[in-house]
């Protein structure tokens, strides 16, 4: 990755998550996930000299990981998406550590283990104020007075409920718990100075270059942080914004007299514990105290090598990362299923059966889309583990006249491409030992510049380097043929018994076959040289170019 000296810019980024546990970055060439725990920033940065620009990703142990914008695909949060937003954030500035009941939240390392939203009730994001609520009540209203207060007849000194100093909200009168659900509830008072107290605050008139105003709070031990907007607050039906300051709802009844209720105040100067009456209008930042089960999940590969760890939430589901392709194998999957509700740590490992077509071979690697086998032969050259026009071994595939690149319904001399309709007419390849043209090599024009047919002396190499053994019902498919295993690294190949056409005839009266070389005979130009192998041996021979046969393509590249 290319390192530019880099200016800070903003980076918008809208969360749609559930069960969040990993930030996921896709790129065009790879894939990189991030305990959300750890992500300290996310934002973008231009190089000072060009026009690139990079979104950042910075963690807590201050590794910095920067990716060109151009080449960002998707970012995610664990199962769910995240898209590139150029006009609001979620957790831009900020940190998200994980989700309870559908909501995220950010862990400070309170000494209680107090987990924080990461933004108000009735808000998406942390930019957004959220709903606006008087103390004790649990849906936002148009005119916050003491006429329309919950609890009391119409006059502050009429309340009727929470009339001791200091007491705390019913679940049913919660802000947060009503609206959230039971994981979540407003903070005491205690719990805000825990939170004031554990974190340094610093005010800013322009979050994030979002144009939203209020103070950061970062972590004094994980540096995690967390934005509390300056809303202000209702009174009656007026919005009050006279000065830069908030103040969030504690669910406790203020100790000197019940007519107000504690907040955690936070104007440009200075963040405090303060008070507010109850009948105004003002937001929640709800808090959690569930206990969060993490477990470890790591996939391996089945050579046992990890594939990646990931830490999830109890009953949380992982999501399985893409197994390494094996060769001649399919995936058939994982060895524990039980990653879909976590429980417990898990290792799982990824299974694999070998491919059905490729029973009883074997399998080195793949070209273009086709397998190929390593006889440990000594040119390097490497060998198709099935023949032109099949699409597994034990398949016969397309059979083709000698310099052709199509099967066809009749091979005769009259039908050959590379003559005037007799033996003795040819008009290409005239000359004794003569090598295919690319384009007239039926497994180049097949299969694709990586493969050709092999030469008359390449078949030889392969006749020597196996010992070879005829079956009659090859893994019980039925096909006669040939198994060749490397006397080098005991690798093998498997040539089945397909024949030849002779005009429109499939001449099948012998157990035997051949399979083209991609060279004129030394003696006849009318044949060409051949693979040929009989249920008693195997040699090289030739045979007259008009008739079809397979052809067993090779590679080098």
């Amino acid at each position: 990755m290319k390192k530019h000296l880099l200016s800070a810019a903003t980076f918008m980024l809208a969360i749609a998550a559930s069960g969040v546990t990993y930030m996921t970055v896709k790129t065009a060439s790879d894939v990189v996930r991030f305990d959300v725990k750890e992500v300290a920033r996310v934002d973008y940065e231009k190089d000072t000299v060009g026009s690139k620009r990079y979104m950042v990703t910075k963690t807590s142990a201050e590794k910095v990981y920067k990716y060109d914008v151009e080449d960002v695909v998707e970012v995610g949060f664990d199962k769910n998406i995240a898209t590139i937003d150029t006009t609001g954030t979620a957790a831009q500035g900020t940190s998200v550590s994980g989700m309870i009941a559908e909501y995220t939240y950010v862990d400070l390392g309170l000494g209680s283990g107090l987990k924080w939203a990461t933004y108000n009730v009735g808000a998406t994001k942390p930019t957004e104020y959220g709903d606006y609520f008087a103390w004790g009540e649990t849906e936002p209203k148009t005119s916050y007075t003491w006429n329309t207060y919950k609890w009391c007849e119409g006059t502050e000194s009429s309340l009727n409920k929470y009339t001791k100093s200091g007491e705390t909200l019913s679940p049913e009168d919660d802000a947060a718990t009503a609206n959230w659900g039971d994981s979540w509830r407003m903070p005491t008072v205690a719990e805000q100075k825990e939170l004031m107290e554990a974190c340094d605050w610093k005010w800013t008139d322009n979050f994030q270059n979002t144009g939203i105003a209020g103070v950061v709070g970062t972590s004094k031990t994980n540096k995690n942080k967390i934005f509390l907007p300056a809303s202000s607050y209702y009174d009656d039906t007026v919005h009050v914004i006279s000065k830069p300051s908030d103040a969030n709802w504690s669910s406790n009844v203020g100790s000197q007299t019940t007519v107000v209720a504690n907040v955690l105040y936070y104007p440009k100067e200075e963040i405090k514990i303060a008070f507010s009456a109850r009948n105004l209008g003002r937001n929640v930042r709800a808090v959690s105290d569930v206990k969060i089960e993490l477990y470890t999940v790591n996939f391996y590969n089945a050579d046992s090598s990890l594939i990646s760890s990931q830490t999830i939430q109890k009953d949380e589901e992982v999501k399985a990362p893409k197994p390494k392709k094996l060769t001649g194998y399919n995936f058939v999957g994982w060895s524990d299923s039980s990653f879909t509700c976590v429980k417990k740590d898990l290792n799982v490992y990824a299974q694999y059966k070998i491919e059905e077509f490729h029973q009883g071979l074997t399998i080195s690697g793949e070209r273009g889309g086709y397998y190929y086998v390593d006889l440990g032969l000594g040119s390097g050259l490497k060998w198709a583990t099935y023949n032109v026009g099949a699409t597994k071994p034990t398949e016969y595939g397309d059979y083709f006249a000698w310099g052709e690149t199509e099967p066809k319904t009749s091979y005769t001399w009259n039908t050959y491409k590379w003559c005037e309709g007799t033996e003795s007419s040819l008009n290409k390849y005239t000359k004794l030992g003569e090598t295919l043209s690319p384009e007239d090599d039926a497994a180049t024009v097949n299969w694709g510049d990586s493969w050709r047919m092999p030469t008359a002396a390449e078949q030889k190499e392969l006749m020597d380097a196996c010992d070879w053994k005829w079956t009659e019902d090859f893994q019980n498919t039925g096909i006669a043929g040939i198994v060749g295993t490397s006397k080098t690294n005991k690798n093998m190949i498997f040539l089945p018994a397909s024949s030849y056409y002779d005009d429109t005839v499939h001449v099948t009266s012998k157990q035997s076959d051949a399979i083209w070389s991609s060279n004129t005979s030394t003696q006849k130009i009318s044949i060409a040289n051949v693979f040929y192998y009989t249920k008693g041996d195997v040699m090289m021979d030739g045979t007259y170019r008009k008739l079809g046969r397979n052809v067993r393509a090779v590679t080098t590249k």
